[in-house]
């Protein structure tokens, strides 16, 4: 089972250590839909924020990127 997101209808795209526009399934897909949502007239742009344990591109690309350790991922997605 994959999971298909439509980055087009979310307001705010929060990452956990993973990298939607390198090496998912569809990453090509991601990177258009995110930059075609930014571009968009009438709606605030997409706010793309990257909790990572290393540097991916969507973490390059994001306007928020919260490096930590990867003891510390579970917590903050616990937490969020």
């Amino acid at each position: 089972l994959d999971a298909v997101y439509d980055l087009r209808r979310a307001d705010l795209v929060v990452t956990l250590g993973g990298d939607l526009f390198s090496d998912a399934p569809g990453h090509l897909r991601y990177a258009m839909d995110h930059q075609a949502r930014r571009r968009e007239a009438g709606r605030p742009p997409q706010r793309l924020v990257s909790v990572e344990t290393t540097p991916s591109l969507v973490g390059a690309k994001a306007d928020d990127r919260i490096p930590l350790g990867p003891r510390d991922l579970h917590l903050f997605a616990r937490a969020l």
